[in-house]
């Protein structure tokens, strides 16, 4: 699993440290709150993402609206989506300063990616089919039959550029603006601002949706981009069908804006009607559309609108509010985002050592629960556990004293293996007492789980999880309840008395396991300050909770599972310490390619010029010379040979010689001392499977291990080794680890009033990614965000903005002499320091403030 990187978070809030320059409240100039005016020449640009799902081709057109809604302009400006859905168009000089509606339409050429899990529908349409079974498949494209979405912005300024995504969201505030008596800048941007904070605080006119259904494009994508690309698919999962079973857009984003026509949102829709989408619907569809491409909200934003649905009003009504400032001017914005700044500044930097240790205790303590329930070997026990029952299914189902005799189980040493038929007259399998080798550790694992029903079918094997504790050196594990859902590669009957026969046909590999449990964890061991030696935590951290999880296992030639991949990870639950600190917390992490991610090394197969010469699955024979005097063996990937003279004393030794040379041309050399009466009688002594196993590199392959066994020499002139499966290298530095990773919690600082913190991070490439720190109270919040997509030991850029729009750069590790705050890319104010160690701020309206 991924797991939070300390170095790049530290980093990450090292943009706090840009506020300590704002440290104290100061005087300044005049205030008139009024922007440049009198321009007569309005050169904008608008862009954004086009999505429902990802629309290409299509026609969008800007138009300039009266304050009675009619069309003051048609065709401002026009541009068409290209294939990631995306747009840009410049206003032309018909464009007098009004609301702008931008539009976009299908056209005869016009295609959308089916983003609904359950597919859109039969395919009328030319587009070729990708798997040709005549429907519309999920992350397949469509024309759909009939499709307009519009968004709106209060107004355009001159060198402006101005992000406008145009989603279902965007339309449902367009027709909440729309909906009021006047169309001003009030209405719009309240509009706007009220369905914002109705998605959790996303920003639905500047945050770009990416194409759900590709695991490469979602991996590049903020949190907040990721879910507001569920969000949005998941009205088509809830769109009725039209008459070909294709997704009825325009009917869903009609009744979203009839549901949403008065500012407040349906909790749930208890009715089922297809007359109401409620706020519960789209949770669950979003949810379900992460889950298609095994991703996690790691933003925390669909937990937070479960809690809005939890705590909807008396009238069964979510309400949101637009944030305070939403239609100030741009000064009085960036006078607010200042404002905030210096007040989270000041109040974070006075209590802890230094802004980039902000939040320490709630990190290191999220950490240590992460650690301790993805990485520490427990989880993996439970992991493996489960797979050897689902392996077991192929033999005969009884009691097994030594659970390590068990067929398809070799990672486990003692143990037993017990079965009892309940009440109910499910059955119950019970590991107890064994031993489980993970990574070369140790772990004690107990578990109970109760087996489907007899005469159930289907590819997927559900197991009732009664108890199991996973105790390993760092951590011990303890699940009270929960499922294990195997998916195997196709359906398999469960027949009890078949497999007790031993008659019963074997199981196809599972390809895919999901964990849900109620869950606790206590922390056992950690890392002293020199972070290497491993010690008893005086300060242990314990997580109580629910825990969900899903693995995909990797199957190799021989269809056995030999590894799994990580999928997707979430924790929700309270971390706490013996010092008496308790935090409720949610940790989350997804690898949205880990069903299709295969090996970096390509384990052999049987058949290879690697395999045995006698068949055997990667068998390989040695021979030695009738006079036992030298040994040699020629490989594709290296030579072995040896000599020896036995000494004519017995009781004297002589040396060995071994030379090995690899496929890479490099020699290994060494001698040996024995007085073995020959060279077979020195391999027996000295080369015991116990005391010679090793590994050496097969180019293309990765490493593997062989070690050595002794038959009988006079019978059949060999010496035999197994050449083992490799260890299983799925990320590496040509192949990195994509991944995103989340974590909530809220923080009470004294003077300031209660905030929730998300902090979330992407892996985009090699020690390459992006990371954001967000601090909401009440219903504003700024964002500190972190990126280094540049080469490694080059500094990325820290970017700070609010809920606003309001937003200011740092590159590099350090501030600027000058820092801009702006909004749509146009100067609002300039932040400098003077010589007497002052700070100024200079507003575009001619005022100033002094610090």
């Amino acid at each position: 699993m991924s797991k939070s990187n300390p170095h790049l978070f530290k980093k990450t809030l090292l943009a706090i440290a840009v506020t300590t320059i704002l440290s104290a409240c100061g005087g300044g100039g005049s205030d008139n709150n009024d922007d440049t005016g009198g321009v007569t020449t309005i050169d904008a640009t608008i862009s954004g993402t086009a999505a429902k799902g990802i629309i290409i081709n299509g026609n969008v057109v800007a138009d300039e609206l009266n304050a009675d809604k009619s069309v003051k302009n048609a065709n401002v400006g026009s541009a068409t989506t290209d294939s990631d859905g995306k747009y840009t168009l410049e206003l032309n000089d018909t464009y007098t300063g009004g609301p702008i509606k931008v539009t976009v339409s299908a056209g005869s050429s016009t295609t959308m990616v089916c983003d609904a899990t359950s597919g859109c529908g039969t395919r009328t349409d030319d587009v070729t089919d990708a798997n040709g079974n005549t429907t519309i498949d999920f992350g397949e494209q469509y024309k759909p039959s009939s499709l307009t979405m519009s968004a709106l912005l209060p107004e355009a300024a001159d060198g402006e550029t101005i992000s406008v995504q145009i989603t279902p969201f965007t339309n449902m505030a367009a027709e909440r603006a729309l909906n009021q008596a006047t169309l001003d800048a009030s209405a719009i941007n309240n509009a706007n601002s009220e369905v914002s904070n109705l998605l959790g605080g996303i920003d639905i006119l500047s945050t770009p949706p990416v194409d759900i259904t590709d695991p490469a494009s979602l991996n590049q994508a903020s949190a907040s981009a990721q879910v507001y690309a569920a969000l949005t698919a998941s009205i088509a999962e809830l769109a009725p069908d039209d008459a070909n079973g294709q997704p009825d857009i325009e009917q869903a984003m009609t009744t979203l804006s009839d549901d949403f026509a008065d500012g407040t949102m349906p909790a749930s829709d208890a009715a089922d009607s297809d007359d109401v989408i409620s706020m519960d619907e789209i949770v669950s569809a979003a949810t379900g559309a992460l889950d298609e491409v095994n991703a996690s909200d790691t933003s925390g934003v669909l937990a937070e609108l479960s809690d809005d649905v939890a705590n909807a009003g008396e009238d069964g009504n979510i309400d949101p509010q637009p944030s305070s400032n939403a239609g100030d001017t741009n000064v009085a914005k960036a006078k607010a985002f200042l404002a905030d700044l210096r007040t989270w500044g000041v109040t974070v930097g006075g209590q802890i050592d230094a802004p980039s240790a902000a939040f320490e205790n709630q990190i290191e303590m999220a950490d240590m629960a992460a650690n301790m329930i993805q990485n520490d070997g427990a989880g993996d026990a439970i992991a493996l556990g489960a797979m050897a029952l689902v392996e077991y299914f192929q033999g005969t189902l009884t009691t097994l004293t030594d659970f390590s005799d068990a067929a398809g189980v070799s990672p486990f040493s003692g143990g037993t293996l017990s079965k009892t038929t309940n009440a109910s007259g499910a059955v119950e399998y019970s590991i107890t007492s064994a031993v489980v080798s993970v990574n070369g550790d140790s772990v004690n694992l107990d578990m109970t789980l109760v087996l489907p029903a007899d005469g159930a079918t289907g590819n997927v094997i559900s197991f009732g999880v009664k108890s199991i504790i996973s105790e390993g050196d760092p951590s011990k594990l303890v699940v009270n309840a929960g499922t294990i859902d195997v998916t195997l590669g196709a359906d398999y009957s469960i027949d009890y008395d078949a497999l007790n026969a031993g008659t019963a046909a074997d199981p196809s590999a599972p390809n895919k396991v999901v964990f849900n449990f109620d869950f606790a964890a206590t922390q056992k061991k950690t890392l002293d300050t020199d972070g290497v030696t491993v010690i008893t935590a005086s300060d242990p951290v314990s997580f109580a909770g629910t825990l969900s999880a899903t693995i995909f296992p990797y199957v190799d030639s021989m269809g056995d599972v030999i590894d799994a991949v990580p999928g997707s990870f979430n924790a929700t639950g309270a971390i706490s310490n013996t010092s008496g600190d308790s935090y409720n917390v949610a940790l989350s992490a997804s690898i949205p390619n880990a069903a299709t991610t295969t090996p970096v090394n390509t384990p052999m197969s049987t058949g290879s010029s690697y395999a045995s010469n006698n068949g055997g699955e990667h068998l390989i024979n040695w021979t030695y010379t009738d006079g036992g005097n030298s040994f040699n063996y020629t490989a594709p990937y290296f030579t072995y040979s040896a000599s020896y003279t036995a000494p004519t004393d017995p009781t004297s030794q002589a040396e060995v010689a071994i030379t090995e040379i690899y496929s890479d041309g490099i020699p290994s050399s060494y001698t040996a001392m024995t007085n073995a009466a020959n060279l077979s009688e020195f391999l027996l002594t000295n080369f015991r499977p116990d005391d010679f196993t090793y590994s050496f590199g097969v180019e293309g392959q990765g490493y593997y291990a062989r070690s050595f066994s002794f038959p009988d020499y006079s019978k059949d002139g060999f010496v035999e080794f197994t050449l083992e499966e490799p260890e299983v290298i799925f990320f590496d530095a040509e192949n990195p680890l994509m991944g995103t990773m989340g974590m909530q919690f809220t923080a009470q600082f004294d003077g300031l009033p209660e905030a929730s913190v998300s902090i979330t991070g992407n892996a985009t490439g090699f020690e390459k990614g992006n990371m954001t720190v967000a601090i909401s109270f009440g219903n504003r919040s700024l964002n500190f965000s972190a990126n280094n997509e540049a080469a490694t030991g080059a500094q990325g850029t820290m970017t700070i903005t609010n809920q606003d729009g309001v937003s200011m750069v740092v590159n590099g590790s350090e501030a600027a002499e000058t820092l801009s705050v702006t909004i749509n890319d146009v100067a609002v104010a300039t932040i400098s320091e003077l010589a007497n160690g002052s700070v100024r701020v200079d507003y575009i309206d001619g005022t100033f403030e002094i610090f």
